[in-house]
């Protein structure tokens, strides 16, 4: 997958570990449920460099810095890192 989206491996294998810790993912890397279930929840390219930087401004201290280190995403294109930057915890 990391070398399909241009992505470093290591980024790929956290995204994928994360969606299987919360549940959305089976330990063989299958999405649980059906697309109504997890409407919206669509990746691109981009997605995992999204991630990475959400993962980094998750990890401010000061909830200005947090949001202002927050990307910019086009929800259209990347459902999941939209929904996890929109999150509450951020």
């Amino acid at each position: 997958m990391a070398d399909l989206i241009a992505a470093n491996r290591s980024t790929v294998s956290r995204v994928l570990n994360d969606l299987e810790i919360c549940g959305a993912l089976k330990p063989d890397g299958r999405f649980k449920g059906s697309a109504p279930q997890l409407a919206g929840l669509f990746v691109s390219a981009e997605t995992p460099g999204h991630v990475a930087e959400i993962l980094d401004a998750a990890q401010a201290s000061d909830a200005d810095l947090r949001r202002a280190m927050l990307p910019t995403i086009d929800a259209r294109l990347d459902g999941l890192g939209s929904r996890l930057a929109g999150s509450h915890y951020l």
